[in-house]
């Protein structure tokens, strides 16, 4: 009753002012509860996927640790790759077919049972032929080095030629628990 009479005693244009007052304040606190309501329906929902994975991973645990396992037995740890082994290893690949090469340093991904590399090979004035046998030099040292992909452009001088962008991806496993 107090603040009607206050109000009351006031002219047009403070009551016009307070309304304007309480109007903004009213304002900001609204828009920072939809902010906050936001933020937290963000949150339920990477929650409720996270949840809806972690079911899934449960559910098909056995299916998941066999196929683990299948593929750990048939993987030589002492064979992965580490970063410098992982260039040496492309460059001893490509070094025999007599192409101007470079390569960018291996780029490093970790995860929890594995370090995942990646590397960036350009060749300029390389063959056919040597891009194929160089390809299968690539492919018998797999599942420890793989060609992710290649994108070939004829040289614009020979075209007997080509100029090649490689990229390629290794996995260095670090020492795994079997649970």
């Amino acid at each position: 009753m107090k603040l009607l009479n206050c109000l009351s005693k006031r002219n047009g244009r403070e009551k016009f002012l307070i309304f304007m007052l309480l109007s903004v304040v009213a304002f900001f606190w609204i828009s920072s509860c939809v902010q906050q309501g936001t933020s937290l329906l963000e949150d339920w929902q990477a929650v409720s996927k996270k949840t809806e994975k972690q079911l899934f991973w449960l559910k098909n645990k056995e299916t998941v640790h066999g196929n683990l396992e299948k593929v750990l037995s048939s993987i030589d740890p002492a064979k992965s790759l580490s970063g410098a082994a992982f260039s040496g290893e492309v460059e001893t690949l490509i070094r025999p077919y007599k192409a101007s090469y470079s390569m960018d340093s291996p780029s490093t991904r970790r995860e929890d049972m594995f370090d995942a590399h990646t590397l960036q090979l350009h060749c300029e004035n390389i063959t056919m032929e040597d891009l194929i046998a160089f390809e299968k030099g690539v492919y018998g040292r797999k599942p420890y080095l793989s060609l992710e992909k290649i994108k070939l452009r004829a040289n614009a001088f020979d075209p007997q030629k080509l100029e090649a962008e490689c990229s390629f991806n290794a996995l260095q496993l670090k020492k795994v628990s079997h649970e």
